[in-house]
């Protein structure tokens, strides 16, 4: 009796894994966009099985460059990092150790604006706040560095309109600090790294040396130069794009954050959103699916979910622009 229960359910994953797992139809279709993009593309979709994707690829290089992309080379995710940041603080919410309400003053008061400024809107980028810079001379040191040059290097409104700002990330990156005492780094590393046991995932400044970083053909100079340019502007990202993660292990940190913590992602597809931008916890939400792009000079990333069907494309040869444009046409393919 338990032998048998124990092989309808195998059969019932299956299943479901065979429904989500891309088609041979759909393979080559979204193959023959890559090649038409004549980039350096790789795309990530479901396969058989949960945590071994399917990788379609374009490449302009040869296997051995060091701007040939792989699986298990250290990639700059972008914005995309701040999907995280956001499950992070939703999970605070859904703790009771925040709520969407809290007020920026409550952690820093500093801030103009502040007392006007809620949780809610620090998600949806309908804060009032602005860049005013996300290079520094040098790269930043350690958290509170970041935070520093978050606050000193941001502008106030007063407003609530929509302006799409990484330092309302780097608030909240902050605020998950003090609310669980713990660095923001901690709080990955604990939530989505350990649980899953993930090597290939570092901050910035935890990167040992710049070989095992995807080197890009975007930036001139060698790679020494490349990774100490990109440095100065990763390490003013703090909980929005300070972060380098292979692909093979960005697959396992999004498919498994959002199908062990499905309430949370359902809470995302459902959460009311302004018309204008969609936005909210770090990603854009149309029609049942949560997408999210990130560019690091040299380097694209977009992610799109269902919460059971993933696609994921990285770059080192795209603009922004060009890699919107292909992902939209292979999702289409995908999320039929």
């Amino acid at each position: 009796m338990l032998i048998t229960f124990f092989l309808l359910l195998m059969n019932v994953n299956q299943a479901a894994l065979a429904s989500t797992a891309v088609t041979r139809t759909e393979k080559k279709q979204i193959q023959t966009f890559l090649n038409k993009s004549n980039a350096n593309v790789m795309v990530l979709v479901n396969g058989p099985h949960s945590k071994q994707p399917v990788r379609i690829q374009h490449s302009t290089v040869a296997k051995d460059s060091p701007q040939y992309i792989t699986e298990n080379k250290l990639f700059p995710i972008g914005s995309t990092q701040k999907m995280l940041t956001g499950m992070l603080v939703l999970r605070a919410i859904k703790a009771h150790k925040l709520s969407f309400n809290t007020k920026l003053s409550k952690y820093y008061p500093q801030v103009p604006n502040s007392k006007q400024i809620t949780v809610r809107e620090l998600l949806t980028h309908t804060s009032g706040l602005a860049d005013k810079s996300r290079f520094s001379d040098q790269p930043l040191s350690d958290q509170q560095a970041q935070l520093n040059y978050s606050i000193s290097h941001l502008s106030s409104s007063g407003g609530h309109g929509w302006i799409y700002a990484s330092v309302n990330y780097a608030l909240l990156a902050g605020i998950l600090s003090k609310v669980y005492h713990e660095s923001y780094a901690e709080l990955v590393n604990n939530y989505y790294l350990a649980p899953n046991d993930l090597h290939q995932a570092k901050f910035y400044y935890q990167v040992q040396s710049p070989q095992d970083v995807l080197g890009t053909g975007m930036l001139a100079g060698n790679q020494q130069s490349h990774w100490h340019h990109i440095k100065r502007q990763l390490s003013t990202y703090l909980g929005a794009g300070d972060m380098l993660i292979s692909p093979a292990n960005y697959w396992v940190i999004v498919t498994q954050a959002f199908n062990t913590h499905r309430p949370l992602f359902e809470e995302i597809m459902h959460a009311k959103v302004a018309p204008d931008s969609h936005y909210f916890a770090g990603g854009y939400v149309r029609d049942g699916i949560l997408h999210s792009n990130g560019t690091v000079e040299g380097y694209t990333c977009n992610v799109f979910t269902n919460g059971k069907q993933t696609m994921m494309l990285f770059s080192n040869s795209m603009s922004s622009k060009d890699t919107d444009a292909l992902s939209g046409q292979v999702a289409k393919v995908y999320f039929k």
